[in-house]
C-alpha cells in the first residue's frame, strides 16, 4: 500500500505544480494587460504597476491552488490508463479506494494553506491593492458604496440602486427615483452634493400621477434627504475577526449583512474546494481509459465549479437561497458527484 501511495504521489506532484503554474499564468495574463493600460493612462512607474499587480496574486493563488488539484489527478490517472498501469493495478487486487487515498491526502494538505490565504493574506492584500490603486491614480479617496439606498424626507421618497462616494462631499447615484405627491422622477444616474444639499438627476423621465403622462427632462435638482448614506467597507477587505462581528450588526442593511455572511462563509468553504475536487476527480479518474478525456474533464470541472461559485452569491443576497447553502453548494455538488461515482466503483 505504501509503495502504491508513494508511486501515485510521485506521478501526481509534478503535475500539480505544473497545473498551478498554468492556472496562475492564465489568470494573470489578462490582468497584466489591463495593468499595462493603467500604467500608460496614469503615467506611473513600472515598479508601481508591479506593486499593484503583486497585491492581486493572493486572489489568483487561492484559485490556482484548488484548480490544479483536478488537473493533476485526472492527468495522472489518464496517463496510468493510457499505459494500462491502472488496469493492471485494479486487476491485481488493489481497491479503487486505495488509489484515491493519496489523491485525497493531496487535497487535504492544500486546505490549511488555503485557510491561511483566505483569512490572513487575501483581506490584507485586497485592502492594500485598493488603497494603492487610488493613491497611484491620484484619486482623492478610495471609493465606498451603499447599495439600495432608500429614505423618506419631508414627504418625498428618495431611492437609488447605489450611492458611490467619489469625494468627501460628492457621491454618484445610479438607478435613481424621486417620488413626490404628484410626480415620479426616474433617472439612470445623478449626483449627491453634500455641501449644497442637493440631488441632481440627469436624463430624467417625469411621470404625472394624475394624467399618467410623462415627459423627458435633461436634468433636475432636488433637496437631498437628511439621512447620509451608510458607506460600508467591502467585506472582502475586512479581517476575519471584525467581519464576524459585522455580519451580525443590526444597523447594517439586510443585503450588506448577507454579503458579510457570504464572505465569512466562503473563507471556510473555499479552502475545502481542494478536497471536494480531489474526491470528484479521483473517482472520475478511475473511469478514464484515455488521457484526452482527462483534459476535457478538467475543463468541465473547473468551469462548472466556478459557474456555481459566481452565481450563488446573487441568490443569497436576495434571499432566494440560505447563505449557508449558497456558500457550500459548489463543494457539495462535487462531493456528491465523487461519492456517487465511488459507489458505482465499489
Amino acid at each position: 500500500m505504501r509503495q502504491i501511495t508513494a508511486y501515485v504521489l510521485k506521478e501526481t506532484l509534478p503535475l500539480y505544480l505544473a497545473g498551478f503554474s498554468i492556472f496562475m499564468v492564465l489568470m494573470t495574463t489578462d490582468m497584466l494587460a489591463s495593468y499595462m493600460g493603467w500604467i500608460m493612462q496614469f503615467d506611473v512607474s513600472f515598479w508601481a504597476g508591479f506593486e499593484l499587480f503583486f497585491l492581486k496574486t493572493p486572489q489568483f493563488m487561492s484559485m490556482a491552488l484548488s484548480a490544479a488539484i483536478p488537473f493533476a489527478i485526472l492527468m495522472t490517472f489518464g496517463r496510468l490508463a493510457r499505459d494500462s498501469e491502472l488496469k493492471v493495478m485494479l486487476s491485481s487486487g488493489i481497491r479503487p479506494i486505495q488509489l484515491m487515498v493519496p489523491m485525497l491526502a493531496l487535497g487535504a494538505s492544500v486546505v490549511p494553506v488555503l485557510l491561511w490565504v483566505e483569512h490572513q493574506l487575501k483581506p490584507m492584500a485586497n485592502l492594500q491593492h485598493e488603497e494603492t490603486y487610488y493613491r497611484l491614480s491620484g484619486l482623492p479617496t478610495r471609493v465606498q458604496q451603499e447599495e439600495m439606498y432608500t429614505q423618506v424626507h419631508k414627504g418625498i421618497l428618495y431611492t437609488a440602486g447605489s450611492v458611490r462616494r467619489q469625494t468627501d462631499d460628492l457621491a454618484v447615484l445610479k438607478g435613481v427615483m424621486v417620488r413626490t405627491e404628484h410626480h415620479t422622477f426616474t433617472a439612470p444616474s445623478g449626483t449627491w452634493d453634500v455641501k449644497k444639499g442637493t440631488w441632481s438627476l440627469y436624463d430624467v423621465k417625469q411621470v404625472n400621477h394624475n394624467t399618467g403622462t410623462w415627459e423627458p427632462r435633461i436634468s433636475m435638482d432636488f433637496p437631498s434627504p437628511a439621512a447620509q448614506p451608510n458607506f460600508t467597507e467591502k467585506s472582502s477587505f475586512i479581517p476575519s475577526g471584525p467581519l464576524q462581528k459585522r455580519m451580525h450588526d443590526p444597523e447594517l442593511p439586510l443585503a450588506e449583512q448577507r454579503k458579510s455572511q457570504m464572505e465569512w462563509g466562503r473563507r471556510f468553504a473555499d479552502p475545502f474546494t481542494a478536497l471536494s475536487f480531489a474526491l470528484a476527480a479521483s473517482a472520475l479518474g478511475l473511469l478514464l481509459r484515455d488521457r484526452s478525456w482527462a483534459f476535457i474533464l478538467v475543463v468541465l470541472m473547473v468551469f462548472g465549479y466556478y459557474v456555481l461559485w459566481i452565481r450563488t452569491p446573487a441568490l443569497a443576497e436576495v434571499g432566494a437561497l440560505p447563505v449557508w447553502l449558497a456558500v457550500w453548494l459548489p463543494n457539495g455538488v462535487f462531493a456528491a458527484l465523487g461519492l456517487a461515482v465511488l459507489r458505482r466503483l465499489l
